[in-house]
C-alpha cells in the first residue's frame, strides 16, 4: 500500500475531509449521502488509522492520522489523497 503524509489529530483530518466534500459538491451529487468514517492507512512510521470521506458513488478522499510523523499544520494538499 502506498504511504502518504499524516495528520496528527483525528479532528483535523476530519476538518480536511469536510472542506474536501464542500469543495468538491456539484448537483450531481447534492443530492447523495457524504460518509466520513474511519479507516486504515500507511504513513511514513507504517500502518496508521485514518478517515475517508466520500459522495455516494463518486470519489474517494482519505487523509492518514499519526501522532509520531503527522502534522496538523501541513498543507491540505500534501496530507489528502483522492482516488
Amino acid at each position: 500500500m502506498k504511504r502518504q503524509n499524516a495528520v496528527e489529530t483525528e479532528k483535523k483530518a476530519i476538518e480536511i475531509l469536510q472542506e474536501w466534500l464542500n469543495e468538491n459538491q456539484t448537483d450531481k451529487n447534492l443530492s447523495t449521502d457524504t460518509t466520513i468514517k474511519k479507516c486504515s492507512l500507511w504513513c511514513e512510521c507504517g500502518e496508521t488509522n485514518g478517515m475517508m470521506a466520500f459522495y455516494e458513488g463518486g470519489e474517494i478522499a482519505t487523509v492518514a492520522i499519526c501522532e509520531q510523523c503527522g502534522d496538523d499544520n501541513s498543507f491540505n494538499s500534501d496530507v489528502i489523497k483522492v482516488n
